[in-house]
């Protein structure tokens, strides 16, 4: 399974070790870290809403797009709220 992290928190130890091979005369180690550090804007993103099991308004069955209203719960929604009750659409069929 896929895991949220924070990249930038990586990107930081990651030059930190460079820095460390730097130190230590490691230059191919280091060209390496750099390139990571690089690498890692690169990534794919995880949606946290999608990874937690939850979906957006706008993509739920129970979404009134015409009216941005939720039949759920009987309520108006912003169609980028989300909800852990709802269920996508493409789910459902």
């Amino acid at each position: 399974m896929a895991r949220l992290i924070d990249a930038d928190a990586a990107k930081i130890r990651f030059a930190n070790y460079r820095e460390d091979c730097i130190n230590e005369d490691d230059i191919n180690a280091a060209n390496v870290f750099a390139d990571v550090v690089l690498e890692l804007d690169e990534f794919p993103t995880i949606d946290p809403v999608h990874a937690s099991g939850a979906c957006y308004c706008r993509e739920c069955k129970h979404w009134q797009e015409h009216y941005d209203y939720c039949k759920e719960f009987a309520a108006e929604r912003n169609q980028d709220d989300f909800c852990s009750y709802g269920q996508r659409r493409e789910d459902t069929k």
